[in-house]
């Protein structure tokens, strides 16, 4: 079994978990539950799962981050299982920066940094 990797992504990218598995007969299909098991996923705008039991993000979010389990099986003996966390990471946006010098009454300066966004 080619087993998931734990993926980092950043915020609106495509991301790819792959899991593959050989059987004898080779009529394997995918499953993929997500955060530790909790729901089976299908196919949807925000994730497709391929035949190849590939599971495929267009563009991650926040939200998506989480535990996310292969289950292959061809309807015969034990069904193996392979976990994968996707991290997902924000992009930010710096909107304003603003740098004062300033000198207190007993003569210390100090710089005042801010920096506003999202």
């Amino acid at each position: 079994m080619v087993r998931p990797q734990n993926t980092t992504a950043l915020e609106g990218n495509r991301v790819k978990l792959s899991c593959q598995a050989e059987a004898f007969p080779n009529n394997v299909t995918y499953e993929w539950l997500t955060h530790g098991g909790d729901s089976v996923m299908t196919s949807t705008s925000r994730t497709t799962v391929y035949a190849d039991g590939s599971l495929v993000f267009p563009s991650v979010t926040v939200d998506d981050a989480g535990w996310y389990t292969c289950r292959p099986t061809n309807g015969l003996g034990l069904t193996p299982e392979a976990r994968a966390y996707l991290n997902v990471t924000c992009t930010s946006l710096i909107t304003r920066h603003t740098e004062k010098v300033v000198r207190t009454s007993v003569g210390i300066w100090f710089l005042d940094h801010r920096l506003v966004g999202t």
